[in-house]
């Protein structure tokens, strides 16, 4: 069985082989064995729980959980403190310390989502026992415990406070969490404090880059911390490399390090394309450039959009919420085509999202723009010259678009029929002898001259 034993005289057997166990761990020849230290650390912590000497086994739990067997002990000690009847000030702070451990470390395992469940019934604590907490003096013994409780209890409210709360509450967060997280980092030795001081490093980004909070200075600090724990290589950070690339990319737009937090973000796509936190940054840098007034680079507009695009349905891109995305980003695709048609992604991309837009959005004259280069380029040449067709139909006569159109038109026409193609151009001239604005108006000069000294060369 999994719980401690009833029958006493089970007890006993058990209580003896905590005594064994003991006896071994202080033997005159243990150093000989180190090994073996830490698997007879747990034994104790087994031997003492079936024994239901649970405070014993708490504190032999703790010496193994530096061991292979750091999930299990953790767990146990978990157990363990839960048949305390009456859990003082610090075995509460450790309870709540060691379930944040396994949570995210072991999120998907069975007793993970017990300790959820459990957190989430009965973690919750009112303002009114924050500011007890908080209360507490320096001089008390209980005063780290009350500011770990504390800080873990502003978090919760954090996450599910109102926009309105949100400042107050984040920056009181902040101010409790800092100096327990520069605390548990000066422990470098402390496997269990780098732990619970790379999540509350985190915490601290998450809040500290909050919009409303913006707190600079914190999310530097927290950042410095995880990079510190990442330099011992002692506990790691692999599982949070992804949300740390994100933090770093709001900070750097923060500190008005653009280049960075770009740079960041194509690391974040070459690695991860489809990772949560890629597609955050991608958002993230996308309404930095639009909410500045800032040009967007090509690369990052393609790159970014592409990104954004991902997450939704084809459906979506003539939204009012996505379609400035996708026709940026299917622009700066066929831009990057033509500055390099050996590029094969671009030139699908801006094929594919054009036909997309221009299924949705046929009556917006950037649509069929798009629409009519890319398929002029990559696509249905007759296709084109249709839709270059409905575009100088629509548009202001003798305006740029207009003239684009009419020439492209006519270029197009000329592939297939010449003479058709003269003919128009004849027209053309005698209602506009400058032939239009331009460039387009030297380009429908020289397509109209060739045309002419093509008829004159002929039979």
């Amino acid at each position: 069985s999994d719980t401690p034993p009833e029958d006493s005289k089970i007890v006993d057997i058990f209580a003896d082989i905590a005594t064994m166990f003991y006896r071994a761990l202080h033997s005159a020849d243990i150093e000989m064995f180190p090994s073996l230290v830490n698997d007879c650390q747990f034994m104790l912590g087994l031997s003492f729980y079936y024994s239901r000497q649970f405070e014993k086994a708490i504190a032999a739990f703790q010496n193994a959980s530096e061991s292979n067997q750091n999930e299990k002990a953790i767990w146990m000690t978990i157990v363990c403190l839960d048949y305390i009847e009456s859990l003082s000030l610090e075995q509460l702070a450790l309870k709540e310390e060691l379930s944040e451990v396994y949570i995210n470390n072991w999120p998907n395992t069975k007793h993970a989502t017990e300790l959820v469940l459990y957190r989430s019934a009965s973690n919750m604590l009112s303002p009114e026992a924050i500011e007890d907490l908080l209360l507490v003096p320096i001089s008390d013994p209980n005063y780290d415990e009350a500011q770990r409780q504390a800080s873990r209890s502003l978090y919760n409210m954090w996450q599910s406070a109102l926009d309105v709360q949100k400042v107050a509450i984040g920056n009181r967060y902040i101010s409790v969490a800092l100096p327990l997280m520069l605390s548990d980092a000066s422990k470098a030795k402390d496997l269990h404090a780098t732990e619970v001081s790379s999540v509350r490093a985190l915490r601290i980004l998450e809040i500290s880059l909050h919009p409303d909070v913006n707190r600079i200075v914190a999310a530097r600090r927290a950042i410095e911390i995880l990079d510190e724990i990442q330099e011992r290589q002692t506990y790691s950070l692999v599982k949070f490399q992804n949300e740390i690339l994100y933090r770093r990319v709001s900070l750097n737009l923060l500190e008005n390090n653009v280049e960075r937090a770009v740079s960041i973000l194509f690391e974040m796509i070459l690695l991860e394309p489809e990772d949560a936190w890629t597609m955050r940054s991608s958002a993230t840098l996308w309404t930095y450039f639009i909410s500045s007034g800032t040009e967007m680079p090509l690369l990052l507009r393609y790159a970014a959009g592409k990104q954004l695009l991902f997450e939704i349905d084809a459906h979506q891109y003539g939204s009012s919420s996505y379609f400035d995305i996708a026709f940026q980003t299917g622009s700066a695709a066929f831009e990057l085509y033509e500055k390099d048609n050996s590029e094969i992604a671009p030139a699908e991309d801006a094929l594919r999202i054009s036909r997309i837009l221009v299924g949705h959005k046929s009556d917006i004259a950037e649509v069929l723009e798009l629409s009519a280069r890319v398929e002029m380029e990559l696509g249905d040449r007759a296709l084109a010259k249709e839709r270059w067709r409905i575009l100088a139909l629509g548009s202001k006569r003798g305006s740029l678009q207009w003239i684009s159109a009419k020439y492209n038109s006519i270029l197009l026409l000329a592939e297939e029929s010449p003479e058709q193609a003269l003919e128009v151009l004849n027209q053309h001239q005698i209602l506009y002898p400058e032939y239009g604005k331009e460039p387009y108006g030297s380009r429908l000069q020289q397509l109209h001259n060739n045309l002419l000294r093509g008829e004159n060369d002929g039979p």
